[in-house]
């Protein structure tokens, strides 16, 4: 094979590598949106208050919800913040059955018609979250028998949901389904908020580090395993041949 054939090999190698290597990180996106709508904008106003019935609610509840906020609101590449603002006389049977516009709103309940923790309607208006309530189920079938962690791990999850973000297929995300567990929130976590929520780079002062146009996730190492020492071999060969034509 003559050196230039080789040379081409090598190129095409280096192209579909990179190539590879790109298609894998916008294949591997995890988070998803809490509708169907791929051009969901989440709420219009970047700050919400969030008030809690706490009607049925056991002791400890609103220091609960109120660490559940922190983790999101802790997130520096979103502009999004929660705000508790107390206590509302406004009940879940006045909520529930329409489509509620208004400021989110937090129940307890004690439901024994489904074995379910938290539940999380949201509703929208074209693009636009305008209305959200929570329940969370104290019931034994739910959490009624559950520690402060596994409350608060329910509590984060659900006000994702709130915030706009659906089910994540990466299994170390609070947003997974089978999460249940935990007050970190993982890198998809991050990157679901700052998809929907970006910083304004302009207004912060800085610039390149607050949007997620396209969730980025880790370049497929297993790939670089495989194609780097392929192409330190082609190399080899190449040289090898290189010789062996100025040696004659």
């Amino acid at each position: 094979m003559s050196s230039a054939a080789i040379n081409i090999i090598l190129k095409l190698i280096f192209f579909f590598g990179a190539f590879a290597i790109l298609f894998s990180s916008y294949a591997s996106l995890a988070f998803t949106l809490v509708t169907d709508d791929p051009y969901l904008t989440g709420w219009h106003d970047m700050k919400q208050n969030i008030y809690l019935n706490e009607s049925n609610c056991p002791s400890g509840t609103k220091d609960n919800l109120k660490d559940a906020i922190k983790v999101w609101n802790k997130v520096e590449t979103s502009r999004f913040k929660y705000v508790y603002k107390g206590t509302t006389d406004t009940t879940y049977a006045e909520v529930s059955g329409s489509d509620y516009s208004g400021d989110p709103l937090v129940f307890c309940v004690f439901d024994t018609s489904g074995s379910f923790s938290g539940i999380t309607n949201v509703s929208t208006e074209g693009a636009q979250i305008v209305g959200a309530v929570i329940r969370l189920n104290y019931d034994d079938s739910g959490m009624g028998r559950a520690d402060d962690d596994y409350i608060k791990a329910v509590m984060i999850h659900e006000f994702g949901h709130m915030l706009g973000l659906g089910h994540s297929d990466d299994d170390r995300a609070i947003m997974s389904y089978g999460r249940s567990e935990g007050e970190i929130l993982a890198q998809d976590d991050v990157d679901g908020i700052t998809y929907l929520y970006p910083v304004d780079e302009l207004e912060e002062g800085f610039l390149g580090c607050g949007r997620v146009d396209v969730p980025p996730s880790p370049p497929n190492m297993s790939f670089l395993i495989i194609f780097l020492p392929l192409l330190m071999l082609f190399r080899l060969r190449l040289r090898q041949k290189r010789v062996l034509v100025y040696a004659t």
